[in-house]
């Protein structure tokens, strides 16, 4: 029987992007992401926030470093769970999503034509070969993005 570990998440950030270095060289970003649930309950309206921690492993994902405390971000990935031994001998124990794609959905600052500057690369899935430039056209020649559906 197959299974599935697959993660999404749409939050904003707790705390600035992490980068440190791992002995092979390669980068591990982190930060803290909070989702908040609203519901109605009789008359009132209830909210809870849920922290989750994120991290990121590897080059390609360079472009997560620059995300800010505050930037609303959706990020697909993998629930992991680790384990290890505390100094006073008892065990330590993380919940993290591990990314492999985000999305920056943070509003950027106009130019002075008026349209948005990207700020990030992290406009783009990882993996994506696309530059920021480049538009997706359907067959008759019309963005995608400005596809009804």
């Amino acid at each position: 029987m197959p299974s599935m570990n697959k993660a999404s998440l749409i939050g904003h950030l707790g705390k600035d992007a992490e980068t440190k270095y791992m002995s092979n060289g390669s980068p591990k970003i982190s930060f803290s992401l909070a989702t908040t649930e609203n519901w109605k309950d009789g008359d009132e309206w209830k909210s809870k926030t849920e922290w989750h921690n994120v991290v990121f492993f590897g080059d390609k994902y360079d472009y997560v470093g620059n995300l800010k405390v505050g930037n609303l971000v959706m990020i697909e990935g993998k629930i992991a769970y680790r384990s290890w031994d505390k100094e006073d001998g008892s065990k330590g124990y993380m919940t993290e999503i591990v990314g492999v794609s985000m999305k920056d959905f943070t509003f950027k600052e106009k130019s002075e034509h008026g349209v948005p500057e990207e700020a990030y690369e992290g406009d783009r899935d990882a993996g994506s070969t696309n530059t920021p430039e480049e538009t997706k056209t359907s067959s008759d020649g019309m963005p995608v993005e400005d596809l009804p559906f």
